[in-house]
């Protein structure tokens, strides 16, 4: 039996709320305790609000440094829902059009393919770009990326390998696809993407503890990444960046992140038109996938399907979904590499991951 002390900050709304939530509450500590995980955070969204934060253990387990509602964690691939919300903010404004070819907003013809590859098809994974992990490999790197968006599409679209099968035919998730998206959102509005996503999106949510940079923010407050656990042994990794980041290097905080949640299940509040929001969370192809959205997706986290994403890296675990029937909503992060073990076979603490964040939609 794990035996780690996770401390705990519990933010409610009132006396009325934290009793209501006592029993969430007790379930995470106790499962975080179990899990061994270094740090862990949640939020429960409802009816278009922030009813419930939880924060455990330590944003830096050696310092003793506490995890926190304005910690940024790395919420790795729960990025390219920003992507997908930058897209059609840029698409409702007339300044991209999805379906057309990206051709004319990166300044080049994309290799020949049997289809024009457009930006909804970068959107929903269905380009026919495949991710080559050994290109990515040595496009990710300690600290901020150095290659430009720009440099990184160009490059990454010139090989014939990184193809398979005919645009807009079959869905294959990809990761080097929202790097290229990035470049592409770059080059029709002339404006690096951290700037547009401080504009359009961080700024009007006052999501101050948001960034895609390590730059912007004070490294010192933002989660120390580990793999292992608790009980077994931690292991500090590095804070990696991504030449392909639009895809996976946001960090952001608990409460910035139950934030963007809300807004996205309240119609775009203060960031898109409520039917423009609604097109976002739609199944764009059924025949293609019948799970997926506009950067979002369907799944199941224990035998029922929710609308979300999640994200994982080395030292980042991370899950962003809702009910949109029952307008209920879980943000849930850790900095833990439970998601990267659990591909690897070791599944015990990524499905203790998925059973919490079930437990914060049910509770």
């Amino acid at each position: 039996m794990r035996g780690a002390v996770l401390s705990l900050l519990l933010v409610g709304c009132g006396g009325a709320e934290v009793d209501r939530f006592a029993s969430l509450d007790e379930a995470l500590r106790a499962e975080g305790r179990a899990g061994g995980f270094p740090g862990l955070v949640a939020a429960r969204v409802e009816g278009g609000r922030v009813v419930w934060t939880g924060t455990y253990g330590f944003a830096d387990y050696a310092a003793r440094r506490p995890a926190e509602t304005g910690t940024p964690f790395h919420v790795a691939s729960l990025s390219k829902t920003v992507t997908a919300l930058l897209a059609m903010q840029l698409a409702e404004d007339g300044v991209i059009d999805l379906d057309a070819p990206i051709d004319d907003a990166l300044g080049y013809e994309v290799i020949a393919q049997p289809n024009a590859i457009t930006a909804r098809m970068l959107l929903t994974h269905s380009s026919g770009l495949v991710d080559d992990f050994i290109t990515l490999g040595a496009a990710t790197g300690e600290g901020d990326p150095t290659t430009s968006l720009a440099e990184f599409a160009s490059s990454y679209l010139a090989d014939p390998e990184h193809f398979d099968g005919a645009p807009g035919e079959r869905h294959s998730y990809t990761n080097a696809g929202f790097g290229v998206l990035g470049a592409v959102l770059e080059g029709a509005t002339n404006t690096p993407l951290p700037q547009l996503s401080a504009t359009r999106i961080f700024g009007p949510l006052a999501m101050n503890d948001s960034a895609w940079r390590l730059a912007d923010l004070d490294v010192d407050r933002v989660a120390v990444p580990y793999g292992g656990n608790v009980d077994d042994g931690l292991f500090p990794q590095p804070h990696e960046g991504f030449d392909f980041y639009p895809a996976s290097s946001w960090r952001t905080s608990i409460d910035d992140l139950a934030r963007y949640l809300a807004a996205i299940m309240n119609g775009g509040e203060g960031v898109l038109a409520a039917d423009a929001t609604s097109r976002l969370l739609t199944v764009q192809a059924p025949d293609v996938d019948p799970d997926q959205c506009i950067g979002w997706y369907y799944d199941k986290i224990e035998g029922v399907r929710y609308l979300g994403h999640t994200g994982s890296a080395s030292g980042a675990s991370a899950m962003l979904f809702m009910d949109p029937e029952r307008a209920v909503g879980v943000a849930l992060v850790a900095n833990s590499d439970a998601f990267i073990r659990g591909r690897f076979g070791d599944t015990e603490d990524r499905d203790r991951l998925y059973r919490l964040a079930s437990r914060v939609l049910t509770e």
